[in-house]
């Protein structure tokens, strides 16, 4: 959990101070990357949302925070070509988050009681 946590806050941070500042042309170089990234998120995080459902759940719900956050920043500014990209990321965020949510609770808890 607290992995998730880490990266997912590592990732608000980066996202949305290169949405503020402009640069995230630079940093990213084209709107597809964030479309493959996107692809990335749901093709890796499903099957990690099953494996590991309490340490994915903060990270895609974070990582989903930052793409919706950096979107809004990049619609105001001159950056408009990041906004459907990074709205389909936090869409794959919250996918992937909410299969961590509903296969966590699937999880088989041990027996305590004798």
């Amino acid at each position: 959990m607290l992995l998730g946590t880490v990266a997912g806050g590592t990732i608000i941070y980066e996202l949305v101070s290169w949405a503020a500042t402009g640069d995230l042309s630079r940093r990213v170089h084209d709107p597809a990357n964030l479309l493959a990234a996107t692809a990335v998120m749901v093709g890796l995080g499903l099957p990690a949302a099953m494996a590991l459902p309490r340490a994915v759940c903060p990270f895609a719900f974070l990582t989903a925070a930052a793409a919706a956050a950096a979107s809004g920043l990049t619609v105001s500014g001159n950056q408009q070509a990041y906004a459907v990209p990074l709205v389909s990321l936090a869409g794959a965020g919250v996918v992937v988050g909410w299969a961590s949510l509903r296969l966590g609770n699937r999880t088989r808890r041990p027996r305590t009681s004798a």
